[in-house]
C-alpha cells in the first residue's frame, strides 16, 4: 500500500518553490500575512502547550484579534510545526513543498486503475502542480485551500470506495471530510456540493439510493467529528463582522482580465470540459469506475461556473460562503490529467494536456516577477527579503475587519502608529506595573487611593476571562473598543485570560467523542458479523462422510 514514487514527487514539489527562491513573499497580499502571522501565533501556543489557541497576539500589531477561534486549525497548527522547526524565510516554501508533496501522494492513490506505474506518477504530479494548486499557493497564498485541496483526493477515494461497498468506505470519508472541515470551511462546502452532484450521477447510473444516504450518513459524522471546533464558533459568530468577508460571484467565463494567467486557466477548462464531456459519451467504453466519477467531477466544477449556473448555485444554503470561483479551480485540473490519460493514448491529447500545465506553471512566474518591488516602489514591504519585513513588523501585523467585533468601535490597526503607546494606562493617582506577559494572557499589579479604571491595549470581546485578586470581575471597553476594567483602591493583582467558555468546549467534544465512539462500535459489530459470516460459509461435510 504504502510503496509509491515519493522520493520523485518530493523532488517534484521543490519546483514549487522556485519562485519563492526568486521572488520572496508576497507580504502586502491578505493571505500571506494572515497566514505568516497566525503561524507565528500557533507556535507561541505550542511552545506553551497549546495545540489549538483562540486569541492572535500579531493582529493589529498587538490589539489582538479572536480570529483563531473562528478560522479552521488544521494549516495553522501545521505552520506553527514548521516555524518551530525552520527560520522564518523557509516556512511558507516548506508550506507549498510540503502540501504539493501531499497532494501527489493523494493524487497518486485517486488515479485511474487502468494507468501503468509511471502514467499514474505523472498525472498525480500534473493534478499537484497544476493551475489549481499553483494558484492557491503561489499567487494567493491560501495555504488553508492549499491543504483542502491536497486532501480532496482522498475524499472523492472514499466515495469511490463506498461505491464499490468496501468496508470502512463510510467511515473513513467521514474522517476525511473531518479534516476538510479543520482545513478550510469555503472549499470544504464546495467539496461536499461537487461529491453531491457525483453521488446523485452515480445513484442515477446504479439505479439505487443507497450511495446518497451513505453520502448523507458520512457528512453527517463528519461535521459532528469537528464538533470540538465548529460548537465554540458557531456560538461566537454574532461578535464578529461577518459582513466584511470578502465575496465575489464572478463565473470563470466573467474574468476581467483575459491575457496571462487567466487566459491560462480559461483555455485549459475549455480543453478540460471537452475531454470529460467526450469521456461520458464517445469515450464511454473506455471508462473505469474513478475516470468516470473524475469526468462527471470535471463537467460538474464547471457547469456551475455557468452564467446563470452560478447565481442559482448561491442561493442554496451555506453556498455564498465559497466566496470565490477560482476555489474551483482544483477540480478542474485534478480531473483533466486523469480523465485524458484514462481514456486515451494519443500522443497530442496527453502532449496537449502536458503543455498547456506547464503553460499556466511560466504564466504564473511571469505574473509573480511581474509584481516585485518595482511594481510599487513606495511600499516598503511589497515582496522585500522576509527578515527587512519582520524587523519593521517587530509589534505586530495588520487587522482584518471580520473579525472586529461590532458591539464595539474598534477599527483595523493598518499601521504601528495607530497603536496605543502602552499595555496598560489608567487616570491620574492609578498605579499599574505589568507583571507578566504570554500568548492571550495578561498579569498586572494596580495601586491606587481610590477607585481606578484602567484601559488595556487588547480589543474587547466577551470571552476575556478577568480575575481581581482571584475573584472574576466583568469588563467593558473604551471609545477604540479597548478592554477597560474598574478596579477598587487598594493594592491588587489582576489577571486576564483569554479563553473558549467551558461549557461550549464541554460540548463540542462531547459531541466529536460520542461520534467516535458510535463509529468505533458500528465498525466493530460489522467486523464481527462479517467473522460469523465467514465461519458460517465453511465447508461442512455431508452426513456420514469423515474429514480428512
Amino acid at each position: 500500500m504504502f510503496r509509491g514514487p515519493w522520493f520523485g514527487f518530493a523532488g517534484f514539489a521543490l519546483l514549487a518553490v522556485i519562485p519563492v527562491v526568486l521572488f520572496g513573499y508576497p507580504w502586502e497580499q491578505y493571505d500571506f500575512i494572515f497566514h505568516f502571522s497566525s503561524w507565528q501565533d500557533y507556535g507561541q501556543a505550542l511552545m506553551q502547550g497549546n495545540l489549538h489557541p483562540a486569541w492572535s497576539e500579531q493582529a493589529n500589531y498587538g490589539l489582538g484579534s479572536p480570529r483563531h477561534v473562528f478560522y479552521p486549525p488544521l494549516s495553522l497548527l501545521t505552520g506553527g510545526l514548521l516555524s518551530l522547526l525552520l527560520p522564518d524565510r523557509m516556512i511558507g516554501g516548506g508550506m507549498i513543498w510540503l502540501f504539493t508533496l501531499l497532494c501527489s501522494i493523494t493524487c497518486w492513490y485517486l488515479a485511474p486503475r487502468r494507468l501503468e506505474r509511471r502514467e499514474r506518477a505523472l498525472v498525480a504530479v500534473l493534478a499537484a502542480f497544476g493551475f489549481g494548486m499553483i494558484n492557491t499557493g503561489l499567487i494567493r497564498f491560501a495555504m488553508a485551500d492549499m491543504l483542502a485541496c491536497a486532501l480532496f483526493p482522498l475524499l472523492l477515494l472514499q466515495l469511490i470506495r463506498m461505491r464499490e461497498r468496501r468496508a470502512g468506505s463510510l467511515p473513513g470519508m467521514a474522517l476525511v471530510a473531518a479534516g476538510m472541515w479543520l482545513a478550510d470551511i469555503p472549499l470544504a462546502i464546495a467539496s461536499a456540493y461537487l461529491m453531491g452532484m457525483v453521488t446523485l450521477y452515480c445513484c442515477l447510473q446504479d439505479r439505487s439510493p443507497r450511495l446518497l444516504w451513505r453520502y448523507l450518513l458520512a457528512y453527517v459524522a463528519s461535521i459532528a467529528l469537528v464538533a470540538w471546533y465548529l460548537v465554540p464558533a458557531m456560538a461566537a459568530r454574532s461578535w464578529i463582522s461577518e459582513a466584511n468577508l470578502g465575496v465575489s460571484h464572478r463565473s470563470l467565463l466573467e474574468v476581467n482580465d483575459l491575457v496571462g494567467k487567466s487566459s491560462a486557466v480559461l483555455l485549459i477548462s475549455l480543453l478540460a470540459l471537452g475531454v470529460c464531456l467526450l469521456a461520458l459519451t464517445w469515450w464511454r467504453q473506455r471508462l473505469d469506475e474513478r475516470s468516470e466519477v473524475l469526468a462527471v467531477l470535471g463537467v460538474s466544477a464547471l457547469l456551475l461556473q455557468m452564467p446563470g449556473v452560478l447565481e442559482l448555485f448561491y442561493a442554496l444554503p451555506l453556498a455564498d460562503r465559497i466566496g470565490y470561483w477560482f476555489r474551483f479551480f482544483f477540480f478542474v485540473s485534478l480531473a483533466l490529467p486523469m480523465v485524458a490519460f484514462a481514456v486515451s493514448r494519443a500522443r497530442l491529447l496527453r502532449g496537449l494536456v502536458i503543455f498547456a500545465y506547464g503553460l499556466f506553471f511560466l504564466c504564473a512566474l511571469y505574473f509573480i516577477a511581474g509584481q516585485g518591488p518595482a511594481s510599487q516602489p513606495d511600499n516598503p514591504d511589497y515582496y522585500q527579503p522576509t527578515a527587512q519585513v519582520l524587523k519593521r513588523h517587530q509589534q505586530g501585523f495588520t487587522g482584518y475587519p471580520e473579525y472586529i467585533n461590532p458591539a464595539t468601535d474598534a477599527q483595523v490597526v493598518a499601521r504601528p502608529a495607530e497603536r496605543p503607546d502602552s499595555t496598560i494606562s489608567a487616570s491620574t493617582g492609578c498605579q499599574a506595573t505589568l507583571q507578566g506577559s504570554q500568548l492571550q494572557s495578561l498579569t498586572v499589579a494596580t495601586r491606587s487611593g481610590h477607585t481606578c479604571t484602567y484601559t488595556l491595549a487588547r480589543y474587547a470581546f466577551p470571552w476575556w476571562q478577568i480575575r481581581l485578586d482571584g475573584q472574576a470581575l466583568s469588563h467593558g471597553h473604551d471609545e477604540r473598543g479597548l478592554l477597560t476594567v474598574t478596579v477598587p483602591a487598594g493594592e491588587h493583582k489582576l489577571a486576564m485570560q483569554f479563553e473558549r467558555p467551558l461549557p461550549l468546549v464541554l460540548s463540542g467534544w462531547a459531541i466529536t467523542l460520542a461520534t467516535l465512539l458510535i463509529m468505533s462500535w458500528l465498525s466493530w459489530r460489522r467486523r464481527a458479523w462479517r467473522g460469523l459470516g465467514s465461519v458460517s460459509t465453511q465447508y461442512d461435510p455431508a452426513p456420514g462422510s469423515t474429514r480428512a
